[in-house]
């Protein structure tokens, strides 16, 4: 199926797996929906997607099934048509790998010691290789800036480099961001060029043996945090023989400190060497540091649904335009870990994580040629659904979370 040529396409996609779609009790969703969009609509439809019901969204999990079938239900009640073919669904073959963090080693060997960050508080990895075992031994480390190859604004952070059997260490975000400079790639609002997903890839098909990129709260618009929790659980990827593109080995995150300690035992000023591949005509930088990694995760097969809709089109029926959204989230936790941390500033709750509404509108041609493939479309920027917050305010004299009256108080409303 090729799911570029519609007029119309709603696609809410997600790599996820799943078992066969149940028919929603229609019961638990009755709203009234008028013909215009709305916040009473928007809430209504909020509501059902966060409900225990759905439990999460998890892939694999009833949630799931629940949930493209609550999606297919609202495309038949708007009216639009089946987008593959005579269905609204469309089956994708998924590996899913969850790495071992407590059998797993990560030592970066420096000019002045071993590190050896904490894999969850002080540094993530992973692989798409669908490997359970992955073993890198001595693996140069290259800081490569913002590991940017973008020829069309004269951009190549890999110029002059040869990267492969190496490791390439690099800031999140895109050159501009640090800086505020509009005139470089979006300045502060992030391209598909920042993101860690283009990051990854971009390695790969350099050929280094694995990434890691530097996190920073601001650069990467939440903390440490959602990374920890994030690549602490499952990771969901197209076979290699549905997605062919170069993967790397391992790929993953350091924290700050982490970042820093390795730059300063190489001698070199962090600050500086960010602030030099904000600047044109940047050139890769040795760390004199080496990596070794011993990976070891669980994978497992399955397959997933796309849920695809059509509005055909009437003055242009050969072209599309395309409409991304996740329907997959993390599911339930009940080990009492990993919960959003909430915060008090200024008499508001706030998350510390990705911000409700974050969505940076990116595209990038990879995702054409994807489509032109036949090869299922992802949303290049890996960003999950964000949780909502409300705040609701206590009555009079009621005491709030921390103890004083008339605080406002903060409730997860979709507690996935």
């Amino acid at each position: 199926m090729r799911l570029i040529p519609f007029a119309g396409l709603v696609l809410l996609s997600a790599a996820t797996l799943a078992a066969p779609v149940p028919p929603v009790d229609d019961s638990t969703h009755r709203h009234g929906f008028g013909p215009e969009i709305s916040a009473e609509d928007f809430r209504a439809h909020v509501e059902v997607l966060a409900s225990d019901e759905f439990a999460g969204r998890a892939p694999g999990s009833v949630g799931e099934t629940k949930t493209v079938a609550y999606l297919v239900e609202q495309l038949k009640r708007l009216g639009l048509k089946p987008g593959n073919g005579e269905a609204y669904t469309q089956d994708v073959p998924m590996v899913e790998t969850k790495a071992d963090f407590a059998a797993s080693r990560l030592s970066l060997i420096t000019p002045k010691r071993s590190l050896a960050p904490a894999l969850g508080p002080e540094a993530v990895v992973g692989t798409r290789s669908g490997n359970p075992s992955v073993s890198i031994e001595d693996s140069e480390l290259v800081f490569v800036g913002y590991g940017v190859n973008a020829p069309e604004l004269g951009w190549n952070d890999y110029e002059g480099l040869d990267v492969k059997g190496k490791t390439v260490v690099m800031l999140i975000n895109d050159p501009g961001f640090h800086v505020g400079d509009e005139t470089l790639f979006g300045g502060k609002r992030m391209t598909y060029y920042g993101r860690w997903t283009y990051k990854y890839e971009e390695a790969a098909r350099q050929g280094a043996a694995a990434a890691l990129i530097i996190h920073d709260d601001a650069g990467a618009a939440y903390p440490w945090e959602v990374v920890q929790n994030s690549w602490g659980g499952p990771q969901f990827d197209l076979p290699p023989s549905e997605d062919p593109e170069p993967r790397l080995p391992a790929q993953g995150w350091i924290n700050d400190t982490t970042a820093r300690a390795l730059f300063a035992d190489a001698g070199l000023d962090f600050e500086a060497l960010r602030a030099a591949a904000s600047r044109p005509g940047f050139r890769a930088v040795p760390l004199q540091a080496r990596l070794s990694l011993t990976l070891e995760s669980s994978t497992r097969s399955g397959s997933s649904q796309n849920v695809v809709a059509v509005l055909p089109g009437s003055s242009r029926p050969d072209e599309a335009i395309v409409y991304l959204a996740h329907w997959d989230h993390l599911g339930r936790n009940f080990s009492g870990r990993g919960r959003p941390h909430l915060q008090r500033r200024s008499g508001q709750c706030h998350r510390r994580g990705r911000r409700a509404g974050d969505r940076r509108a990116v595209h990038h041609p990879q995702n054409s040629a994807r489509a032109q493939r036949g090869v299922p479309i992802r949303d290049p920027r890996g960003i999950r659904p964000a949780r909502l917050e409300v705040l609701r305010r206590p009555p009079a004299g009621a005491a709030g979370e921390d103890g004083g009256g008339d605080q406002p108080r903060c409730h997860e409303r979709d507690r996935s």
